[in-house]
């Protein structure tokens, strides 16, 4: 197991990034059960229709999103309730959603509206010739959903919405050029890893270790998540407009790196989000979305910096996953100082596995 006290804690064993069952273990209990980003809706989006693949190579559950005249968005799933076709190839504008099968219809709500040679069917139609409704909530365009499970949208994004109440979620549009998908050759839990500190930062980033103070650096600590506090050093300009009386007042902010279980980080900046998605693909391949959201009233934000911080990341954590392959390196210890969110990660992961063998 991993020691509650991280003074007396060892780290996650290397055989746990390279164990198959582990692996397949976390696909079910940490991403189906927990809450995905399932895709951004606009007030500008010209469609109301958008399908979507969510982890695309580990779960590969397709979704459709949709959205009615009056601003209603739905999650639905995006199989016919006939055979079993996808319905929803494409982007698009349209009334309702109609395979291209069989011609099997369906409102934008997901409803059966019609479908030909079904006259003389019995019992027809059911609620089971529905597309069914997939549990779904809203961060402004951000829309997230969850597969299975029981775990709240509250005791997921509490945290992260009660201290961010100041921040207008609404007037965030997506970027699309300033987004983009990264590709590591690595276990998804150490790109979490190095996400979760800031220890590296001097070693690491050092254009971003001239914009940080880092011996101010903040980690908070909540069920499900973590936050970093990225505090700026006296010559930085780029600071987050903190609003009076609110709970991050009087500071120097130049980042707040918000984490929650498993894999979603939202990244306030003085411009908007960065949105990150840690997608696993295999047990040593992970893709890794940075999605941006800015402010409506802003143009696209200069995310260069973003980019090399990134490029960075992937060179180190890439050296790590070759490290774990290493006969001789079996686990190490935290940093009571640096590594607290790191160690919070892991009694979560050994939490969700059963950490019998941890």
């Amino acid at each position: 197991m991993i020691n509650p006290d991280i003074n007396k804690a060892r780290t996650l064993p290397s055989y746990f990034y390279r164990n198959e069952i582990y692996f397949k273990q976390l696909r079910e209990r940490a991403f189906r059960n927990n809450w995905n980003f399932a895709g951004a809706f606009t007030d500008d989006d010209e469609i109301n229709v958008k399908p979507v693949t969510i982890l695309e190579g580990l779960i590969d559950e397709p979704v459709v999103l949709t959205r009615g005249k009056t601003g209603e968005t739905h999650c639905l799933s995006n199989v016919c309730t006939h055979r079993g076709s996808i319905v929803v190839d494409e982007p698009g504008q349209e009334m309702m959603l109609r395979c291209k099968y069989h011609g099997r219809c369906f409102g934008l709500n997901g409803r059966f509206r019609s479908m030909p040679g079904f006259e003389d069917v019995e019992g027809f139609p059911s609620e089971a010739d529905n597309l069914a409704r997939i549990t779904s909530r809203a961060i402004g365009p951000m829309q997230f959903l969850r597969l299975d499970g029981d775990v709240s949208w509250e005791s997921r994004f509490a945290a992260i919405l009660d201290s961010m109440s100041w921040i207008d979620h609404d007037v965030l549009t997506y970027r699309p050029a300033c987004s983009r998908d990264y590709f590591i050759d690595a276990h998804w839990a150490l790109y979490v890893e190095n996400y979760l500190e800031g220890f590296h930062v001097p070693f690491v980033h050092p254009g971003l270790n001239k914009s940080l103070e880092v011996e101010a650096y903040e980690v908070d600590l909540f069920d499900g998540g973590a936050l970093q506090i990225g505090v700026a050093n006296e010559n930085e300009s780029a600071l987050i407009d903190i609003p009076p009386g609110t709970r991050f007042d009087g500071q120097r902010i130049y980042a707040l790196y918000w984490w929650l279980f498993p894999n979603l980080m939202f990244n306030y900046y003085p411009w908007g989000i960065s949105l990150n998605v840690v997608e696993p693909v295999t047990g040593d391949k992970t893709r890794v979305r940075f999605l941006t959201f800015a402010y409506r009233d802003l143009p696209d934000p200069d995310v260069s910096g973003i980019h090399q911080t990134e490029i960075e990341d992937e060179q180190i954590v890439e050296s790590v996953a070759r490290g774990m392959r290493s006969s001789f390196y079996e686990r190490g210890r935290y940093s009571p100082k640096h590594e607290r969110a790191v160690h919070h990660f892991h009694r979560m992961l050994a939490g969700v596995v059963g950490d019998g063998g941890l």
